[in-house]
């Protein structure tokens, strides 16, 4: 594995600060050093996917600052930062950049990332949490019940409130772009159905490194902005760049003009209400792949459909009505 530079940071831009300020923003990221943006660009390392959300968040959230408290190991299966568990990971690990990196958080990395959290709370608030691995771990119904935990544990041990603390997980490499743990994405897609306060970053469109596990520095930015996105939109914020929506058909049938309208909340809610009875609704994906069909036992002008059941990257919602059919593409 390329040089490891150990984070160990309460990483505060552009301001000193002595009592409590509600416009600096603190995240608390956790997971694989590598993983969190830093990419191998030769003789310089730097944190592409930080620096990128940050500037993103600064954008948007006008006379906000944003700030970081890093718990990153070399490799990261969750129970490293699981409070109850991490002693049996620590006493087992061999791997010597990897012992290194749990010396410096004194061997307890769930430890460490409260008490820098405390101290940054002084200062700002918590505004969410960031979680990035590669495919180390063993995916699967464990290992979200894990994430759960580790989630909720922060929040008690901080004093926070889930509904204003999101969790944000970044995908892995996509298969598109040969990505060695690909197959990982799968339960990741399935993390807002164990937690609710979760969101899941989607790394479509974010090109690797050559190792095809690592993001190309292209790739860690992008995956950063796509990150500020989730985690503003679990706060609130509405933006032009989350869940936009084209209309792509209209139709007219026996001289009737079908009129669907959409509005999409800023927790992922669906409503359409249409001048015609709607009876059916299709979800597809970007290659036009059926996803799911949701047949409407009593057609209604007013349906809700909750987005987060699908995956978040662009999808095709058709809602058929007895007059025609109208759809519309979702930036989801």
């Amino acid at each position: 594995m390329r040089r490891i530079i150990v984070s160990l940071v309460l990483f505060i831009m552009g301001i000193s600060m002595n009592a409590q300020d509600q416009n600096y923003w603190i995240y608390l990221a956790i997971g694989q050093e590598d993983m969190l943006g830093k990419a191998d660009t030769g003789t310089n390392t730097d944190g592409f996917l930080l620096d990128s959300f940050s500037k993103a968040i600064s954008e948007v959230a006008k006379g906000k600052r944003v700030g970081f408290v890093t718990v990153t190991l070399p490799v990261s299966p969750i129970i490293a930062f699981d409070k109850q568990n991490y002693r049996s990971y620590v006493s087992k690990v061999t791997d010597e950049n990897n012992r290194k990196a749990l010396e410096k958080y004194d061997n307890n990395p769930y430890g460490s990332l409260i008490s820098m959290a405390r101290s940054a709370q002084s200062k700002g608030v918590v505004k969410g949490i960031l979680l990035q691995q590669d495919g180390i771990d063993n995916y699967n119904e464990a290992w979200l019940k894990r994430v759960r935990r580790l989630y909720y544990d922060i929040l008690a041990d901080l004093s926070l409130d889930s509904t204003k603390v999101p969790l944000l997980i970044g995908e892995v490499g996509h298969a598109e772009y040969g990505g060695k743990y690909a197959a990982a994405n799968e339960t990741y897609g399935k993390m807002h159905g164990a937690l609710q306060y979760s969101f899941v970053v989607s790394s479509a469109n974010c090109p690797l490194a050559d190792n095809k596990i690592y993001y190309s520095k292209e790739g860690f930015e992008g995956l950063g902005r796509k990150f500020a996105i989730k985690a503003l939109q679990g706060i609130g914020f509405e933006l032009p760049e989350v869940r936009r929506t084209t209309s792509i058909t209209k139709q007219t049938i026996d001289r009737k003009t079908l009129k669907v309208g959409v509005q999409i909340s800023d927790k992922g809610m669906l409503t359409a209400t249409s001048n015609e009875p709607i009876v059916k609704i299709s979800v597809q994906n970007a290659a036009g792949k059926n996803i799911k069909d949701i047949t409407i036992a009593e057609p209604t002008k007013e349906y809700n459909l909750d987005l987060n059941a699908f995956p978040q990257e662009e999808i095709t919602v058709i809602f058929h009505t007895t007059e025609g059919e109208q759809s519309f593409t979702i930036n989801n």
